[in-house]
């Protein structure tokens, strides 16, 4: 077995990029489930706030996933073509990692 040493820094960046990859994907997933959602009621239902998943959104709109849509003084977000081939994907990819990543994680010796 290999030991990889990491600098804290780098994991430190690495687990800010992996917590990113997370909320983006359940903003595409709640958009799937979902579309035309304003951004409060998107904070509201993944626990974050309304600041965060603006700025969620606009990296996820230059990213050509979704689009926004003024109503009122609101915005109402919605996956594009593109947005809903990355749900696909990304729905496909969990449940292959929910069925091959053991329950118990077992140390190894």
């Amino acid at each position: 077995m290999y030991t990889v040493r990491v600098h804290r820094s780098y994991a430190r960046r690495w687990k800010r990029k992996f917590d990113l990859l997370e909320r983006y994907i359940q903003v595409l997933m709640l958009l799937s489930e979902t579309p035309d959602i304003s951004i409060r009621e998107i904070a509201r239902r993944i626990h974050a706030s309304p600041y965060a998943v603006s700025k969620w959104v606009r990296e996820l709109e230059l990213m050509g996933l979704v689009e926004r849509r003024a109503v009122g003084r609101s915005h109402l977000v919605r996956l594009t073509k593109k947005g809903i081939e990355a749900c696909l994907v990304a729905s496909r990819l969990l449940q292959y990692i929910k069925v091959s990543i053991p329950y118990e994680a077992k140390p190894s010796k």
